[in-house]
Formats: structure tokens, sequence, C-alpha cells
């Protein structure tokens, strides 16, 4: 099961929590990966500039990535 990614994570948490994330940046049609925003960027800002619902973001994530938990 995947632990619970949150809205307040960064694209780059996200990304170092599991490199597959990449998988679904690029699926959704994202310039998240290589952006120099990427350590400031929420997933609940990916979603609002992509008008990607949260709810659509998150579940994508649950499809594509394995069970992880953000490094500290």
């Amino acid at each position: 099961m995947l632990a619970q990614i949150s809205t307040e994570w960064t694209v780059r948490e996200t990304l170092d929590a599991c490199q597959q994330a990449v998988s679904v940046f690029i699926f959704l049609k994202t310039d998240c990966v290589g952006c120099r925003l990427e350590r400031f960027c929420t997933l609940e800002e990916v979603g609002r500039y992509y008008e990607i619902p949260v709810e659509t973001l998150l579940a994508s994530f649950r499809d594509f990535v394995p069970s992880t938990s953000p490094k500290e």
C-alpha cells in the first residue's frame, strides 16, 4: 500500500521519495521534471497550475508508484 503522498510535498520531495514518480509527471503532461522550481512547487500547486484535480493527481501516483514514504 502506498504511503500517504501529501499535496504539501514538493515535486522534488516526491521525486526523491520514488524515481518512478517521473512517470506520473510525464503521463500527466507536466513540465515538472527538471523544472528549476521543482524544489518549491507543491503537488497542490502543480494540480492548480495544470488544472488537474488533486484527487486525479494523487490517484495517478497510487497507480504508478509503489509503496514509499518521503526521505527526511
